[in-house]
């Protein structure tokens, strides 16, 4: 009967801190700050991203440790059997990649160049919720000059993937093309990073771009003046973390991702990171 009432107590426990009213700032602050108590983190991603011809889907079941930085996925559509692997502690500048598939053997690749970019609006060290929260900040930060109530809109929350979640609408109300020039010694990631964009936009926006590293100090390309014109993020009640995530340009949906199956903190061995865990097929 002791045990039934402890359940009882918990259980309401539990409900009454969804009940708990919060203004949409508070939501979105707590989000902003949410990333910070991330030290691993296992899950499923699902990715929606528009390239040159049209919305690419992909699926990955992924580890990361953040701090140092260490990555593991593995691919299940497009490449199915696709592995990836990074670790800061190894080598800084190499992942190794097993493509399942031709050349049929590992490779040693640049994380951020172009053969592991192929096809994808990011690159592993983008991986997680870092990278994400900074671009929600940015527009956090430069909400003020309209009003953060009508930047930051909160719609009905909802229940996604056995977690309920509120639903934030942010709005970029002036989301536009501006003219950008090169500075020296700039590349288009840097331009990207430093302006709170999405770098593979600025290939799609300038054709004469042909990859990341094909600016010259002067020139003149198109950027967007914010990441998205409309994003939508679903943030999970328990730990504040953006786990659906729906940016749109001015043609529909631009990138969409999903973290299913989310663990937070789980402990992984320093074998899990190394071509060495039997789990893997390296």
């Amino acid at each position: 009967m002791n045990k039934l009432l402890v359940s009882v107590v918990s259980i309401f426990i539990y409900l009454q801190s969804f009940s708990q009213t919060l203004s949409t700032k508070e939501i979105v602050e707590k989000m902003l700050a949410s990333s910070n108590s991330i030290h691993t983190m296992e899950y499923l991603q699902k990715a929606w991203e528009k390239m040159s011809d049209g919305l690419l889907y992909s699926e990955a079941k992924t580890k990361i440790c953040t701090k140092p930085y260490k990555f593991y996925c593995y691919n299940t559509a497009p490449t199915p059997g696709l592995e990836v692997l990074y670790n800061s502690t190894v080598k800084q500048t190499e992942a190794v990649v097993k493509p399942n598939g031709f050349p049929w053997v590992n490779l040693n690749l640049d994380p951020g160049g172009s053969l592991m970019r192929k096809g994808q609006h990011h690159c592993l060290y983008d991986a997680g919720f870092d990278y994400a929260i900074s671009v929600l900040k940015n527009g956090y930060d430069r909400s003020a000059t309209y009003g953060f109530d009508k930047v930051f809109v909160q719609l009905k929350d909802t229940l996604w993937d056995g977690h309920w979640c509120y639903v934030i609408q942010i709005n970029s109300l002036d989301y536009k093309y501006v003219d950008y020039t090169v500075q020296p010694n700039e590349n288009v990631v840097d331009i990207a990073k430093k302006k709170y964009i999405n770098e593979y936009s600025l290939l799609l926006l300038n054709p004469s771009v042909s990859s990341y590293t094909d600016v010259d100090p002067g020139e003149k390309i198109k950027i967007p003046t914010y990441y998205a014109k409309k994003t939508i993020v679903y943030v999970d009640k328990k730990y504040f973390l953006p786990i659906v995530q729906i940016m749109y340009d001015e043609n529909g949906i631009y990138e969409k991702y999903e973290y299913r199956n989310l663990k937070i903190n789980p402990t992984f061995t320093e074998k899990e990171f190394t071509e060495d865990c039997d789990c893997y097929g390296f």
